[in-house]
C-alpha cells in the first residue's frame, strides 16, 4: 500500500461545473456538463463538455445565465448517458474531483439526477475539493463570485465565458492550484480535506 501523500500540486484534477434549468437540486435538472484536466497549473488536453435534455422545459431566466437553449439540447442525449460517460472518467484517471461551489450546489445536484435516473455511483462529498470554501474562509473581503476570485488571483474568466460548464471547469482548477501555491490550501490532499472540512462546519 502507497502511504505517500497525495500532493495536489502534482496530481490530476478534473473540475467540473454543471448548469441547469435552476437552483433547485431536488426540483431542477442538468442541461450541460463540463470538465477540464489540469495538472501542475497546466491543462491536460482538451476540455470535455456535452449538453444534456434535461426532458423539461428551460426556463428564460436560466437560459440568460447560462446560455443553453431548449434547441440546444433537443438532440443532447439525457442524464444517464452523460453520467456514464462522466464515471468513465473518474475512474479511468481516478482524479481529485474539484469545482466552485461543487459541495453546496453541483455534486448534489449531480447526484440527485444519478438517483432519479437510477444509477448507483455518487460523488463522495467528503473528497471532493472545493475552492470556495477557502476562498470565503482566507479572503472574506473579496467577493465570492468565481470572476472576482479569479480576478484576485490574477486568472481570467472573460464575462462572455462565465457560467459555460468547460471555462468555468478549467479557471476552477487552474484557481486550486493557485491557492495551492499561495499557501491557502495545503498540499497534501488529506490534509486539504481536513481543513475543508472544519472551514465549512465553522461557517
Amino acid at each position: 500500500m502507497n502511504n505517500t501523500p497525495r500532493k495536489i500540486s502534482e496530481s490530476l484534477i478534473l473540475a467540473v461545473d454543471v448548469e441547469t434549468t435552476g437552483l433547485s437540486v431536488t426540483e431542477d435538472k442538468v442541461v450541460e456538463l463540463g470538465g477540464v484536466y489540469v495538472k501542475g497549473g497546466w491543462r491536460c488536453g482538451p476540455p470535455f463538455c456535452s449538453k444534456v435534455n434535461p426532458e423539461r422545459y428551460i426556463p428564460i431566466d436560466a437560459t440568460r445565465i447560462h446560455g443553453v437553449a431548449q434547441e440546444d439540447v433537443a438532440n443532447a442525449p439525457t442524464w444517464k448517458t452523460i453520467s456514464q460517460w462522466f464515471y468513465s472518467h473518474l475512474q479511468t484517471a481516478d482524479p481529485i474531483v474539484c469545482g466552485y461551489n461543487i459541495l453546496a450546489f453541483d455534486a448534489p445536484m449531480i447526484n440527485s439526477e444519478n438517483k432519479r435516473a437510477g444509477l448507483e455511483w455518487r460523488l463522495d462529498l467528503q473528497r471532493t475539493l472545493d475552492p470556495f470554501i477557502f476562498c470565503r474562509w482566507h479572503h472574506p473581503e473579496v467577493q465570492s463570485r468565481l470572476g472576482k476570485v479569479c480576478a484576485f488571483y490574477g486568472l481570467e474568466l472573460p464575462d462572455d465565458a462565465a457560467h459555460s460548464a468547460d471555462a468555468d471547469s478549467e479557471v476552477t482548477a487552474l484557481l486550486a492550484v493557485a491557492m495551492v501555491w499561495a499557501g491557502y490550501i495545503p498540499d497534501d490532499l488529506e490534509q486539504a480535506f481536513e481543513r475543508q472540512a472544519y472551514f465549512k462546519e465553522k461557517m
